[in-house]
């Protein structure tokens, strides 16, 4: 039987369904499939994302499986944009819990709030990211708070999200957030109470952090943008600080002249990040009516050459505030020089303006 099963590990891990039924077959002419049998089926059926198999090979596990079986079938479910499905799964199994089928709970957790909030049921997704601060709590470990802080996220739940990272990041014996979660957090920064004073305490944190090799993972552009944008609707950072920040991510290779991948062509991608801080940047001038500091990021736009839609937009927005018809007018001129095509939001603001 460990041979067989041995065989059946591998048409698993190769993802190899066909094999994987074949081994099954073969094995269940000879033997009598053990626990670690029925898993490892599962497993190799999961991993080629066939989840209605799992549950049916679930139900036809002896005394109806284990918690690694039912881990295995709620994390394919989960996977399979299921997330309902592997909560009301997990809450009809009866097995003693372990951080394996936490973790998964978790994951599933993530997938059901992400499924209510698209389906604008706010109360359901808010129901799932607080089960989900409580799991991690249970959890106590690096993986389920930011597991969980995913769960928030997808909650659009800012307030929970913070208390998650806290939670993690006061935990001096696991290891400290990472990149994401620390993202993630200053994004929810922008919509939580007191998310200026807040973000500027997590970014000097990270920094700090990275510094003294806590993590190693650095703030990218993402990140600089989610820090930026955390003070936009209270009137951004002033223009000293935004120069600022836009010299430390030059310093850092966060922001930098167009980068090509390994195909000769420009990452697109890093490149909409970088357009993305600037942006942030100057949607804090936009809710200040700062025409003066919005011109000036301009100018650093466009002599970074990420002149780019959203950037004029919010400058734009500036020129409405304040009713600036005339460097409203220079600055869609100034984009149609440099081939940017201004949005609808753009041309109202110009409007208005």
């Amino acid at each position: 039987l460990g041979e067989c099963n041995e065989h059946l590990r591998r048409r698993a891990k190769a993802r190899d369904a066909a094999g994987l039924r074949r081994e099954w077959r073969a094995l269940r002419r000879h033997h009598e499939p053990n626990d670690r049998s029925w898993g490892i089926l599962l497993d190799g059926l999961a991993r080629v994302g066939d989840a209605d198999a799992c549950l049916a090979t679930l139900r036809a596990v002896p005394g109806g499986g284990n918690v690694v079986h039912h881990t295995i079938v709620v994390d394919a479910l989960a996977r399979a944009g299921r997330g309902d499905d592997a909560l009301s799964l997990y809450a009809a199994a009866a097995f003693k819990e372990n951080a394996r089928s936490r973790h998964a709970r978790l994951r599933a957790l993530t997938q059901a709030a992400r499924d209510a909030t698209l389906a604008g049921d706010v109360e359901r997704a808010r129901g799932h990211s607080r089960t989900a601060e409580a799991v991690a709590a249970e959890c106590g470990d690096a993986r389920g708070f930011q597991t969980a802080v995913a769960c928030c996220r997808e909650a659009r739940d800012w307030e929970a999200l913070l208390r998650v990272y806290d939670a993690h990041a006061a935990s001096a014996h696991l290891d400290a957030p990472d990149g994401l979660a620390r993202t993630a957090a200053l994004q929810a920064c922008r919509l939580a109470r007191h998310g200026a004073r807040r973000a500027h305490e997590l970014w000097h944190a990270w920094r700090r952090d990275a510094d003294g090799g806590i993590t190693r993972d650095r703030p990218d552009a993402f990140a600089y943008s989610a820090y930026a944008a955390a003070f936009a609707p209270r009137g951004g950072l002033d223009l000293d600080d935004a120069r600022r920040l836009l010299r430390d991510a030059e310093r850092h290779g966060v922001l930098r002249p167009r980068s090509f991948n390994g195909t000769g062509r420009v990452d697109r991608r890093a490149e909409q990040n970088q357009m993305n801080l600037l942006a942030s940047l100057l949607e804090g001038c936009a809710a200040r009516g700062g025409v003066g500091d919005a011109l000036v990021l301009v100018d650093d736009m466009e002599a970074r050459g990420l002149a780019h839609d959203a950037g004029y937009a919010a400058a734009i927005a500036a020129c409405a505030r304040e009713l600036d018809a005339d460097t409203s007018g220079g600055l869609v001129q100034r984009a149609g020089e440099r081939e940017v095509a201004l949005g609808p939001r753009a041309w109202a603001l110009a409007v208005k303006a």
